[in-house]
């Protein structure tokens, strides 16, 4: 036995790792051929731009049918806002009607035969009330009455609305 390799707990000289591998280990050559067969598909990879990427078709392609899409998801979040808004004037338009024609009734239940009445309401900030006829004396005990009331609204529709009125 050699001294050197006693002491130092080194192996002998005359022993080569490379002859002495693990069983089913591949060797140095296997390892480097995996190697290059990855780095040379590596570069056909590079070479080869059919099979890589994306076109310059496909890109502007996409990004059509993105644009086309945002476009009509904001057009639509847009006419839902303005129908939105159309709804909640209609709304306050149909409560403006209503406390109109309460307002009415109310005038006409309170006056007496020969006086005259009037609606005490007034209407919120760019709502336009009217009655018509425009006769506002007390209808007799006998005998009821068509008015017809309209509002308009701030965006210009018009809402008419008949009822009929009779003194108590």
């Amino acid at each position: 036995m050699d001294m050197n390799s006693v002491s130092t707990g080194m192996p002998p000289a005359s022993h080569d790792r490379r002859r002495h591998r693990c069983p089913g280990s591949p060797g140095p050559a296997v390892a480097s051929a995996v190697a290059r067969a990855g780095t040379r598909r590596d570069h056909l990879d590079h070479r080869d731009h059919r099979d890589v990427g994306e076109s310059l078709l496909e890109i502007v392609i996409t990004v059509m049918i993105v644009a086309v899409t945002v476009t009509a998801l904001v057009a639509g979040l847009g006419s839902a806002a303005s129908a939105g808004n159309a709804h909640r004037v209609g709304v306050q338009a149909d409560t403006v009607m209503r406390n109109y024609a309460e307002a009415a009734k109310s005038a006409v239940r309170a006056c007496r035969d020969g006086a005259e009445w009037k609606p005490d309401y007034s209407p919120p900030d760019r709502f336009e009330v009217s009655m018509s006829p425009e006769d506002t004396s007390c209808p007799s005990v006998k005998e009821s009455r068509r008015i017809e009331l309209s509002v308009v609204s701030p965006n210009g529709t018009r809402d008419v609305m008949t009822i009929v009125v009779r003194t108590p």
